[in-house]
Protein backbone atom coordinates (compact mmCIF):
# COMPACT_ATOMS: atom_id res chain seq x y z
CA UNK A 1 0.00 0.00 0.00
CA UNK A 2 1.18 3.37 -1.01
CA UNK A 3 2.46 6.29 1.71
CA UNK A 4 -0.20 8.49 0.08
CA UNK A 5 -3.41 5.86 0.47
CA UNK A 6 -2.04 5.44 4.22
CA UNK A 7 -2.93 8.81 4.54
CA UNK A 8 -6.80 8.92 3.30
CA UNK A 9 -8.96 9.85 6.21
CA UNK A 10 -12.60 9.57 6.94
CA UNK A 11 -14.21 12.58 8.94
CA UNK A 12 -17.40 13.45 9.61
CA UNK A 13 -18.95 16.96 8.51
CA UNK A 14 -22.04 16.74 10.88
CA UNK A 15 -24.03 17.27 7.75
CA UNK A 16 -27.23 14.81 7.95
CA UNK A 17 -29.94 14.55 5.59
CA UNK A 18 -33.41 12.21 4.65
CA UNK A 19 -31.15 8.74 3.57
CA UNK A 20 -33.03 7.74 0.43
CA UNK A 21 -30.59 5.14 -0.20
CA UNK A 22 -27.09 4.24 -1.65
CA UNK A 23 -27.92 5.82 -5.07
CA UNK A 24 -28.57 9.34 -3.56
CA UNK A 25 -25.16 10.61 -4.38
CA UNK A 26 -25.87 9.79 -7.82
CA UNK A 27 -29.19 10.23 -8.48
CA UNK A 28 -31.54 13.26 -7.76
CA UNK A 29 -34.81 11.83 -5.67
CA UNK A 30 -37.87 13.96 -4.98
CA UNK A 31 -39.25 12.52 -1.97
CA UNK A 32 -41.83 13.84 0.38
CA UNK A 33 -39.77 11.76 3.21
CA UNK A 34 -39.65 13.54 6.45
CA UNK A 35 -36.66 12.76 8.21
CA UNK A 36 -38.83 12.36 11.57
CA UNK A 37 -38.90 9.10 12.50
CA UNK A 38 -37.69 8.14 8.67
CA UNK A 39 -33.68 6.68 8.22
CA UNK A 40 -30.72 10.08 8.59
CA UNK A 41 -27.66 9.70 6.97
CA UNK A 42 -24.54 11.61 8.09
CA UNK A 43 -22.25 13.14 5.24
CA UNK A 44 -18.43 11.94 5.87
CA UNK A 45 -15.17 13.56 3.98
CA UNK A 46 -13.53 10.97 3.06
CA UNK A 47 -9.57 12.11 1.33
CA UNK A 48 -5.97 13.16 2.05
CA UNK A 49 -4.93 16.72 1.85
CA UNK A 50 -1.84 18.35 0.11
CA UNK A 51 -0.88 21.54 0.81
CA UNK A 52 1.52 23.55 2.42
CA UNK A 53 0.67 27.25 4.20
CA UNK A 54 3.59 29.47 3.41
CA UNK A 55 4.30 33.18 4.82
CA UNK A 56 6.11 35.58 2.33
CA UNK A 57 7.08 38.91 3.75
CA UNK A 58 5.65 42.14 1.77
CA UNK A 59 7.82 43.74 -0.74
CA UNK A 60 8.95 44.80 -4.19
CA UNK A 61 9.66 40.66 -4.64
CA UNK A 62 6.63 39.49 -3.37
CA UNK A 63 5.36 37.79 -6.33
CA UNK A 64 9.09 35.96 -7.25
CA UNK A 65 9.25 34.48 -3.75
CA UNK A 66 5.51 33.68 -3.85
CA UNK A 67 6.41 31.66 -7.28
CA UNK A 68 9.54 30.23 -5.76
CA UNK A 69 7.30 28.70 -2.76
CA UNK A 70 4.86 27.56 -5.69
CA UNK A 71 7.73 25.54 -7.67
CA UNK A 72 9.50 24.24 -4.22
CA UNK A 73 5.63 23.10 -2.96
CA UNK A 74 4.98 21.05 -6.22
CA UNK A 75 8.24 19.47 -6.07
CA UNK A 76 7.77 18.66 -2.76
CA UNK A 77 4.32 17.30 -3.46
CA UNK A 78 5.56 15.37 -6.00
CA UNK A 79 7.87 13.96 -4.15
CA UNK A 80 5.95 13.15 -1.53
CA UNK A 81 3.01 11.53 -3.55
CA UNK A 82 5.79 9.75 -6.33
CA UNK A 83 8.92 9.65 -4.26
CA UNK A 84 8.51 5.99 -2.76
CA UNK A 85 8.78 4.28 -6.11
CA UNK A 86 11.76 6.04 -7.38
CA UNK A 87 13.72 3.04 -5.99
CA UNK A 88 11.58 0.45 -7.93
CA UNK A 89 11.57 2.78 -11.37
CA UNK A 90 15.23 2.99 -11.62
CA UNK A 91 15.19 -1.15 -10.62
CA UNK A 92 13.00 -1.35 -13.53
CA UNK A 93 15.65 0.86 -15.63
CA UNK A 94 18.59 -1.19 -14.61
CA UNK A 95 16.91 -4.19 -15.58
CA UNK A 96 15.29 -2.73 -18.85
CA UNK A 97 19.21 -1.78 -19.64
CA UNK A 98 20.46 -5.44 -19.01
CA UNK A 99 17.54 -6.75 -21.48
CA UNK A 100 16.19 -8.74 -18.38
CA UNK A 101 12.55 -8.75 -19.49
CA UNK A 102 11.69 -11.52 -16.72
CA UNK A 103 12.93 -9.28 -14.46
CA UNK A 104 11.77 -6.62 -15.99
CA UNK A 105 8.43 -7.93 -15.44
CA UNK A 106 8.32 -9.26 -12.22
CA UNK A 107 9.33 -5.36 -11.16
CA UNK A 108 6.43 -4.01 -13.03
CA UNK A 109 4.34 -6.06 -11.14
CA UNK A 110 5.75 -5.58 -7.64
CA UNK A 111 5.30 -1.70 -7.89
CA UNK A 112 2.09 -2.08 -9.80
CA UNK A 113 0.88 -3.52 -6.36
CA UNK A 114 2.41 -1.38 -4.12
CA UNK A 115 1.21 1.82 -5.81
CA UNK A 116 -2.86 0.21 -5.95
CA UNK A 117 -3.12 -2.39 -2.71
CA UNK A 118 -5.49 -0.73 -0.32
Amino acid sequence: MSDLIKLVKAEQTNVRKPFIGPLDTLLKVDSEFSPLGGRVATQYKIGVTLECHVMIQEGPHMSQYAEKALVDTRRSIAQAVFGEFREDLNKIKHLAYNFDSDGVIDAIRTLENKMFEV
